[in-house]
């Protein structure tokens, strides 16, 4: 919290980690969006990466972007960022425009321009929260107001 950052997971076990020490400093937002499971997704579904940094002053962080919307990119342009996992779940693509397909909803990625010593993106289905996180000085990134990805609702 004292940095303004975010971490999301699939990850049961790190869910259960997070609010308790050694990770206490990590509190749960209360807000989640659905994915699939990257042993069952449907056709046209792409994996999630999730890339770490600690080379930041101290200060580590996560990534996360789509296979055809960032994924592939960072891994060929920013070598200092480790694919960590490279299908943390799966979720379908936006159209340029920023639209999801029927069914979906959208994942919006907000970048932090690196406030707090390090970048860190919020992702949130919430447009009052996506709103909120603008007014702080955070940039939508991704399909047309910055969309990541495609949530199924």
């Amino acid at each position: 919290a004292s940095l303004g950052h975010y971490f999301i997971t699939s990850n049961a076990g790190e869910i259960a980690l997070l609010g308790k020490p050694p990770f206490d400093a990590w509190q749960p937002t209360g807000l989640s969006f659905n994915a699939y499971a990257a042993t069952s997704p449907p056709f046209g579904a792409v994996g999630v990466c999730r890339f770490f940094n600690d080379h930041f002053l101290g200060v580590s962080t996560h990534f996360y972007a789509p296979h055809g919307l960032g994924c592939e990119t960072t891994i060929a342009s920013f070598p200092d960022w480790t694919l960590e996992d490279p299908q943390l779940f799966d979720a379908l693509l936006p159209d340029a425009a920023g639209n999801c397909p029927a069914g979906q909803i959208p994942v919006f990625r907000l970048f932090n321009n690196g406030m707090g010593g390090a970048p860190n993106h919020r992702f949130t289905t919430d447009p009052t929260v996506r709103a909120q996180m603008l007014a702080q000085g955070y940039t939508p990134e991704g399909a047309g107001i910055g969309v990541g990805w495609c949530a199924p609702q």
